[in-house]
């Protein structure tokens, strides 16, 4: 590989919190930021909002490298036609940034809620409608304290949904997350070419592996998808995402890190 890793220019290690003391080590003595994943059980964490924010932040006071965070994705969706969901997916949203500032991360992953296997014009038009427009208000609160809110492909089949969705915002507050694990199981376009379409507003990346069947979450050195002409494409155009490891063990954590620095050298972070 010929891509000079500086211009990736901020790994992550993805965490739970349960994971985050040994994570909260092991990525300092690396020079590597960290991921926080779905900050507590939902069952535990509706009981005592304050009290869950304030022991994700005291788990983190004095790790000094750089943190994002995976806002709440799962069941939910910001533009439901059913205004309870609608309701209760607005507040976690709203919940994901109230985490963010008080542990003070830069960036916010969301999932958009869209299912495409809906398969109809009307519910496509719709939903890509109704989230410009919830979107054009909620980033507001990302320029107000300053951080970035990105989109993430979950079961999009193609770029184009969520790259609409950003360009019609316009907001140097909101960009795009490439999962390179969801594209090998929902897309048959390369993921070359989503970087392709994507260019100036890739903003982060999490960067995993499957068989192409499942969603597995593995190292990106471990599975079926080949990241050769992704990293190129990277390169080409110039990025500097955040890459995320996201996978779900710490052994799977450390193969990735030393895959990446097998790739690219030791200067990485």
């Amino acid at each position: 590989m010929k891509i000079n890793p500086l211009k990736l220019s901020s790994l992550r290690l993805s965490s739970t919190p349960k994971q985050l003391p040994e994570m909260i080590k092991y990525a300092a003595e690396n020079g590597c930021g960290i991921e926080v994943r779905y900050p507590v059980p939902i069952e535990k964490f509706d009981k005592g909002f304050n009290a869950c924010v304030n022991k994700l932040a005291k788990t983190l006071k004095g790790f000094n490298n750089k943190l994002s965070l995976h806002g709440f994705s799962n069941d939910i969706n910001p533009v439901s036609e059913d205004p309870a969901i609608r309701k209760i997916s607005q507040k976690r949203y709203n919940q994901s940034l109230k985490i963010a500032n008080a542990i003070n991360a830069d960036t916010v992953v969301f999932h958009t809620g869209y299912n495409p296997y809906w398969r109809t014009t009307s519910y496509d038009a719709r939903t890509k409608n109704d989230l410009i427009n919830f979107w054009k208000e909620f980033v507001k609160k990302f320029e107000k304290s300053n951080k970035i809110a990105v989109l993430e492909n979950s079961l999009e089949t193609e770029p184009d949904f969520i790259l609409d969705i950003v360009k019609a915002i316009d907001s140097p507050n909101l960009k795009l997350c490439l999962d390179t694990g969801h594209v090998k199981v929902n897309s048959k376009i390369p993921l070359e070419s989503w970087v392709d379409k994507s260019k100036k507003f890739l903003h982060h990346i999490h960067l995993h592996n499957n068989n192409g069947l499942q969603d597995e979450h593995r190292a990106f050195v471990d599975g079926k998808i080949n990241f050769d002409k992704t990293f190129a494409k990277i390169e080409e155009f110039g990025l500097s995402p955040n890459i995320v490891f996201e996978v779900k063990s710490m052994k799977e954590t450390k193969k990735s890190l030393e895959g990446f620095r097998k790739l690219f050298g030791t200067q990485t972070g």
